[in-house]
């Protein structure tokens, strides 16, 4: 993207929103930080995909909810699945048709 304006009508004009779990310091981007403000603003729909394998970069799943803004937290995590990501292909298939 080239400014966080474009992001905003990017994610305001999109029908859904997927956020990749991994990185703990996903929710201290600012550029994340606006894309999950205006999918809460604009009511989208998430998918949360979970990496939880350290060496892909990945984190369990209750640190990356604590690293969540307090603000934030009910409207990411409460009400809807997390889909697991793996590395083996076959579990890679599983996981790609529940985030379609």
């Amino acid at each position: 993207m080239e400014s966080i304006g474009a992001l905003k009508e990017y994610v305001a004009a999109s029908t859904a929103v997927l956020i990749m779990l991994g990185n703990r310091q996903y929710f201290a981007s600012a550029n994340c930080r606006t894309e999950m403000d205006t999918a809460r603003k604009e009511k989208k729909p998430l998918c949360l995909v979970h990496e939880s394998d350290p060496q892909k970069n990945g984190a369990p799943l209750s640190d990356l909810k604590a690293a969540c803004p307090e603000e934030l937290r009910s409207f990411i995590f409460e009400g809807r699945p997390v889909v697991p990501w793996h590395r083996v292909y076959a579990f890679q298939c599983v996981s790609m048709i529940a985030i379609a």
